[in-house]
């Protein structure tokens, strides 16, 4: 929700500058405006994926050890899927965590996810670092429907 705060002090700190305007020198205000726009596009326009999960009644749906191994499946290249289903929840990002690798270890992998709304949905390979936060999350849709 951080967002939110920050997009109502960029549109307000816009109408300041225009307030201000005369005060200050014809490039000082531009470069003034052009800063408080590309804020203003970088926290709403480039975060626009993380706007769909603010809202709804959203609940974390955990699968963790043993859960997780009775759906895994290991294939002759030794390529490992897991397969969840009859979720009967909304799903809108998936969080990967890997445990026992080391701070600076990266792992590639590739998201495949369907159901009657998405059909064989594929996402880029993604590569995990354990150390980058940001590299455990993937932005998915999934309805109830499976």
């Amino acid at each position: 929700m951080l967002k939110y705060f920050f997009v109502a002090i960029i549109v307000t700190l816009l109408f300041v500058a225009k307030i201000f305007k005369n005060k200050l020198s014809k490039n000082k205000f531009f470069i003034l405006k052009a800063v408080l726009i590309v804020l203003l596009i970088e926290v709403t326009i480039f975060n626009i994926n993380s706007y769909r999960t603010d809202f709804g009644n959203l609940k974390v749906l955990g699968v963790f050890g043993d859960e997780l191994e009775e759906k895994i499946n290991i294939t002759n290249d030794n390529t490992q899927y897991i397969y969840l289903s009859n979720l009967d929840t909304k799903v809108k990002s998936i969080y990967v965590e890997l445990e026992g690798l080391e701070e600076d270890e990266t792992v590639d992998y590739d998201i495949f996810y369907s159901d009657e709304s998405t059909s064989d949905r594929y996402l880029a390979s993604k590569t995990y670092c354990e150390g980058v936060e940001k590299t455990k999350y993937s932005v998915i849709s999934l309805s109830r429907k499976m």
